[in-house]
């Protein structure tokens, strides 16, 4: 009884250990083959309409030089 349980311990922990390997190796190939997201090209310009009607429109232009995050997201 006790040995099946040191057991499944042990498979799971080389599961966890297989699976995070897998997950740095495949981004370390991501890194590598230059998916994702590409620095060296400039993103075409983007303007966000405000929420306020007395708020100005945000364009991505006017942030260069700058990090720029932008979360798209939907709830449908």
């Amino acid at each position: 009884m006790m040995n099946d349980r040191v057991r499944e311990d042990a498979n799971r922990r080389m599961l966890y250990a297989v699976a995070g390997l897998a997950v740095l190796l495949g981004g370390l190939w991501l890194f590598n083959s230059g998916g994702g997201t590409r620095m060296d090209k400039a993103s075409t310009d983007f303007r966000a309409e405000p929420l306020a009607s007395d708020a100005p429109a945000a364009r991505l232009s006017s942030l260069r030089g700058k990090v720029v995050l932008m979360n798209f997201w939907a709830s449908w």
